[in-house]
C-alpha cells in the first residue's frame, strides 16, 4: 500500500456527471496530477465496494464535483465525510448552483464554469496535495468535531506525562499501591518510600484554570483513581492508549452486518471519560443554569413507546433519584451539556466517538461483555431472563437503577451494558466499511441520525454488548437515551 502522502487523488462524483468527471480526470492525468477514478481504475470483475474503499484508504485527497444530484448522493457524501475525517484535502468543484453540503461550506470551491478554473485546479493540486500530504505524515493535522460544527485543530499530545517523561523525570507512587503519582526530578532516584510507576501515566488537573500538573493518575486505573474538574460536574477516569478489536467477532453469537466488519482500531492518545452516565443531578444543574426547556419524551407504556407531553428527564416514566443517570435526553441535550461543561471548566469536554466508547467498555476485554459471554440481570439492568432462579420469569425492572449499580468493569466505568442507551458523537453508518481506524468522529453522513451504544433497561441482552450499536433522530428524547462524556488531555 502507498502511504497516503504519495497516494493519488480519489475523484468523487455523481453518476449523472460521469462524462464531465471522466473528462476531468483525463485532462489532470494529462498535466501530471495523479488521480483514481473508479471507471478507469476498477478493473473487470473486481469487487466494486471493497476496492473503492481501498482507493480511499489510500488516497491523499478527494476531488469532490459539486452537483445538485451529487449532493444528493449519499456515495458522494460518504467519500467527502471519510476524507475530512482523516484530515485529507477535499477540492470541491462546482459544476452547477446547487447547496453546498454544511461540511463543505468553510472550503473554497472552484467554480468550472469560469474561465481558467482548470488551469487553476492543477496548479493548485500541485501544491496542495504536497503540503497537505507531507503534515499528514507528520502527523501534524487532526479532525475534530464539536456538536455539528468541524475543527481543525493541531494534533494533541499525550499529556503532561510524556512530557516529563521526555525530560527525564521518573514517576513514582507514594503510599503503596493506590497511592498518588509524583513525579522526581531528573537524576534523583526513588526513596525508600517510593515505587517507580511503569506504563503510561497522564496528567491531569482540578479546577477551571490552565492546565498544571497538580496531580497525576495512572490511565487505566479508574477502579481506584478518578477526579472531578468541578464539583457539579462528572467524576472522570483516565483511559490509556491502546488498539482493539473494533465490532462483533466471528465467534460473536449476536454479530450482524451494522456491527462488521471486525477490524483492529488505534487509540493513540490516552483521554479521559466518565465512570458514569450523568447523572440526573449532574444534568439538573445544567438545566436550571441555562433555563433549557426539557418537555417532551418517548415513554415506554406497556409494550409501546409513546410521546408524552409532560415527560421529561424528571418525568421519564418510572421513579428514580438524582444518582440514576439521566435519561429523555436528545443527542442534540447532550452536546449542549458538553459544551455547559467546557465552558464552567476551560476544559475540553465531548460525546465519545463510537470507537473510543467501544474502547472503554471493553477496557481490554473481547468477549460480548466485559464479564464474559453471558448476560445476567445481577451484573447489569436489562430486560433478560431471570436463569439464575431457575424459573425463567421475565426479570425486568422497568426502569433504571442508580448511575454506579453494579460492579465497574477494569477500567472503572459502571453500567456500560444496558441502564441507558449512550449518546455518541458519529452520524450513523449503515456498518464499518470505511470507518476511521484511529478512533475520531465519523460525521457527515446521516448526521440527522446518531449512534447509541450500550443498550438500555428496556432492551434484551443481544442489544448490550460491548460491540451493539443502535440509531435515532438527533432530536428525540426518550427514556431510554442517556450519556457519559469524555475530556480531551491537552
Amino acid at each position: 500500500m502507498l502511504p497516503v502522502s504519495e497516494g493519488p487523488i480519489f475523484v468523487s462524483y455523481s453518476r449523472r456527471n460521469e462524462d464531465f468527471a471522466l473528462d476531468l480526470a483525463t485532462r489532470l492525468r494529462d498535466a501530471g496530477v495523479a488521480n483514481w477514478i473508479d471507471q478507469i481504475d476498477i478493473p473487470g470483475g473486481q469487487p466494486w465496494k471493497a476496492t473503492l474503499e481501498r482507493a480511499l484508504e489510500q488516497a491523499r485527497g478527494v476531488i469532490a464535483i459539486l452537483s445538485r444530484p451529487a449532493v444528493a448522493s449519499k456515495e458522494v457524501q460518504y467519500e467527502i465525510a471519510y476524507a475530512l475525517e482523516r484530515a485529507r484535502f477535499v477540492y470541491p468543484v462546482l459544476i452547477e448552483d446547487c447547496e453546498l453540503p454544511a461540511n463543505l461550506k468553510p472550503i473554497h470551491y472552484v467554480d468550472f464554469r469560469r474561465k481558467g478554473a482548470l488551469e487553476r485546479m492543477i496548479r493548485d493540486l500541485k501544491q496542495t496535495a504536497a503540503s497537505v500530504g507531507e503534515s499528514i505524515a507528520r502527523g501534524e493535522l487532526r479532525r475534530r468535531q464539536r456538536g455539528t460544527s468541524w475543527a481543525m485543530t493541531a494534533a494533541m499530545t499525550d499529556g503532561v506525562g510524556r512530557e516529563l517523561a521526555s525530560q527525564g523525570c521518573t514517576p513514582v507512587r507514594r503510599g503503596g499501591a493506590g497511592g498518588p503519582i509524583s513525579w522526581l526530578e531528573p537524576g534523583v532516584a526513588p526513596s525508600a518510600g517510593e515505587i517507580a510507576v511503569g506504563g503510561p501515566v497522564e496528567a491531569v488537573s482540578s479546577g477551571p484554570k490552565p492546565l498544571t500538573p497538580i496531580r497525576y493518575m495512572e490511565a487505566g486505573g479508574g477502579r481506584t483513581e478518578w477526579f472531578k474538574d468541578i464539583d457539579a460536574g462528572p467524576e472522570m477516569v483516565l483511559v490509556p492508549a491502546g488498539s482493539f478489536m473494533m465490532g462483533a467477532q466471528a465467534d460473536d453469537p449476536f454479530g450482524h452486518e451494522a456491527l462488521r466488519p471486525c477490524r483492529k482500531v488505534t487509540i493513540s492518545r490516552a483521554f479521559a471519560i466518565a465512570r458514569c452516565a450523568v447523572t440526573v443531578g449532574e444534568f439538573h444543574a445544567f438545566v436550571q443554569e441555562t433555563n433549557r426547556v426539557m418537555n417532551g419524551a418517548l415513554v415506554k407504556r406497556g409494550v409501546e413507546w409513546l410521546h408524552e407531553a409532560d415527560a421529561s428527564y424528571l418525568n421519564p416514566g418510572f421513579a428514580q433519584e438524582a444518582s440514576h443517570p439521566v435519561t429523555c435526553v436528545s443527542w442534540a441535550d447532550a452536546v449542549a451539556y458538553t459544551e455547559w461543561l467546557e465552558a464552567k471548566t476551560n476544559r475540553s469536554y465531548r460525546l465519545p466517538s463510537e470507537a473510543e466508547w467501544e474502547y472503554a467498555a471493553r477496557a481490554g476485554t473481547t468477549a460480548p461483555y466485559w464479564f464474559g459471554r453471558a448476560a445476567s440481570v445481577t451484573v447489569a439492568n436489562y430486560w433478560g431472563l431471570d436463569v439464575e432462579k431457575g424459573h425463567g420469569a421475565i426479570a425486568f425492572r422497568e426502569g433504571t437503577v442508580p448511575a454506579a449499580a453494579f460492579p465497574p468493569n477494569p477500567w472503572g466505568l459502571f453500567n456500560v451494558h444496558g441502564n441507558v442507551c449512550e449518546h455518541t458523537a458519529d452520524g450513523f453508518r449503515e456498518n464499518y466499511f470505511g470507518s476511521p481506524l484511529d478512533g475520531m468522529t465519523v460525521g457527515g453522513l446521516e448526521e440527522s441520525y446518531r449512534v447509541l451504544r450500550g443498550g438500555s433497561w428496556a432492551d434484551t441482552r443481544s442489544a448490550i454488548t460491548s460491540a451493539s450499536r443502535l440509531q435515532m433522530g438527533h432530536n428525540i428524547r426518550c427514556a431510554h437515551n442517556g450519556f457519559r462524556v469524555v475530556r480531551d488531555l491537552i
